[in-house]
């Protein structure tokens, strides 16, 4: 599973972090957003490579949409 999302405090850039645990497992984040922000994010089922400098093959079909939460 890869997680795309775009920081509010980050001037609009996309960022992507894999699930490079596997099936069944959770990958922890740990951000310092300001009080009055948000974070924008779709999750993507994909397959993780740790030979392919950390990529993947994504799967787009199954992108979750995107979705925003306010840190508030």
């Amino acid at each position: 599973m890869v997680v795309k999302y775009i920081r509010s405090d980050d001037g609009g850039a996309q960022h992507k972090d894999w699930n490079h645990y596997g099936a069944m497992h959770k990958l922890d984040l740990n951000m310092n957003l300001p009080e009055s922000g948000w974070i924008e994010y779709e999750v993507i089922l994909g397959e993780y490579d740790s030979n392919k400098d950390g990529n993947g093959i994504v799967m787009l079909e199954t992108c979750s949409g995107w979705s925003v939460e306010d840190t508030s």
